[in-house]
């Protein structure tokens, strides 16, 4: 993960940050010890937590990549 100049994060079924690097963490404006206590809701921009629960729960999500409409801590967006 270190080794890629792009973000890279990693959750589990739940939803929460279960791995990520550096960029991926300086893309949400965080610190990646802040990027690590993260839920999926905490910075996607494009749906709902209920609707990010149901993505992440469901069986075709695992193993796959998932892009979100991203919110820095800023308040900015970017996709």
């Amino acid at each position: 993960l270190e080794g890629s100049s792009d973000g890279i994060v990693v959750l589990n079924r739940q939803g929460y940050v279960v791995e990520a690097n550096e960029s991926y963490a300086r893309m949400l404006g965080c610190t990646l010890a802040e990027t690590l206590s993260l839920h999926v809701s905490d910075w996607d921009a494009q749906w709902t937590p209920v609707e990010l629960d149901d993505i992440v729960a469901s069986r075709q999500f695992v193993g796959r990549t998932f892009e979100t409409v991203h919110r820095r801590r800023d308040g900015s967006t970017y996709n």
